[in-house]
């Protein structure tokens, strides 16, 4: 009888604490930084991202975001901006060299830099990106290939010297034409593109079961992989990010949501992602909308995440309040184990 009650015990502590959700909590805010929109995580956890700010866009650097926020860096300043953009795409690889892309409104005329590591950051001279296009979002593959989004396709280019290599991911003729932004999950190269445009619900576009550059042709299209809510526009609007946190194979997307009908608020959703292909799940972990802070956010933000000391971190650009949140992840606590037992 003693054994069955233990048992039972240990049965249900294990219930108990499997019930017991971890969550990501707000921890802080990074503010005083004007319309920041894309972001991307080194793997040392310092911080890359660009702002969507006209003539005065920018690409800065925090290098301990943790500890040192308020320690922020300008990498490059973008004054050929016309009104209305501003940088789309940042991309850090793992020898942190930085990637950034933005449209400027014409075909063949568009950002497209790499920079050294810090301190310097000195711009890479040699890097002369070939057949450019309508440039948005971009993602890396690996630390050799750069997928960046035009309006209707990914388009692969060498990281050595910004050589245009192997073919597109396209959508289909008729797909939504208007990508946005685009990550890639790092263990197995599935991309993830957010689009907007045409009257259309934004949504999150799906490519799983390919390679890059040399596979681009074994990718498997899925449309609406996530489907969310956004205003009805022909064009949309230039703010739809999506990112991947690989270490909890979490998908990042921007969700567009409205209050009553009336004006925006948005969200970034948090997706634990299992599996790749027809196979693919995902599973809302959370909603982050910055209502901790008492100021929701806005409807243009972009999310990357990493793990500092053991601590698996969220952070959210939000450029409508010129500030990035953190969220940290907490792991569920240990049930009560204090369990009796009973003749």
């Amino acid at each position: 009888m003693k054994k069955i009650i233990l048992l039972l015990g240990i049965f249900l502590c294990s219930f108990l604490m499997s019930a017991m959700a971890a969550e990501l909590v707000f921890e802080k805010t990074i503010d005083a930084i004007p319309a920041p929109y894309p972001i991307a995580a080194a793997p040392d956890g310092s911080l890359y991202f660009g702002t969507f700010n006209e003539a005065e866009s920018r690409l800065y650097y925090i290098a301990d975001p943790v500890n040192a926020d308020d320690v922020i860096t300008t990498i490059a300043l973008f004054s050929s901006f016309p009104s209305q953009r501003g940088i789309q795409g940042v991309a850090v690889d793992s020898t942190k060299n930085v990637y950034v892309t933005g449209d400027l409104g014409s075909t063949g005329n568009a950002i497209f830099k790499k920079y050294g590591p810090p301190p310097s950051f000195t711009e890479d001279s040699g890097f002369a990106p070939s057949d450019i296009s309508r440039c948005l979002g971009c993602g890396l593959f690996n630390d050799g290939n750069l997928g960046v989004c035009t309006l209707n396709s990914v388009r692969v280019y060498s990281t050595v010297d910004g050589t245009r290599i192997g073919g597109n991911l396209y959508n289909p003729p008729s797909g939504f034409p208007y990508h946005r932004d685009m990550a890639v999950n790092p263990l197995n190269e599935d991309v993830f593109i957010t689009l907007n445009g045409n009257s259309s619900i934004a949504s999150v576009l799906y490519w799983s079961g390919g390679t890059a550059p040399d596979d681009l042709a074994e990718y498997s299209f899925t449309e609406g992989f996530v489907d969310n809510i956004s205003i009805n526009s022909t064009w949309g609007w230039g703010g739809q990010g999506v990112g991947f946190y690989g270490d909890k194979n979490w998908l990042l997307v921007n969700n567009r949501g409205t209050v009553d009908g009336e004006g925006f608020d948005g969200s970034i959703d948090v997706y634990q992602i299992v599996g790749s292909g027809a196979g693919a799940v995902k599973t809302l972990v959370d909603s982050l909308d910055g209502s901790e802070t008492g100021v929701p956010c806005g409807d243009a933000l972009d999310a990357a995440g990493y793990n500092y000391g053991g601590t698996d971190r969220i952070f959210i650009t939000d450029l409508s309040n010129s500030r990035i949140l953190v969220y940290s992840y907490e792991q569920p606590t240990s049930a009560d184990s204090s369990w009796q037992l009973y003749e």
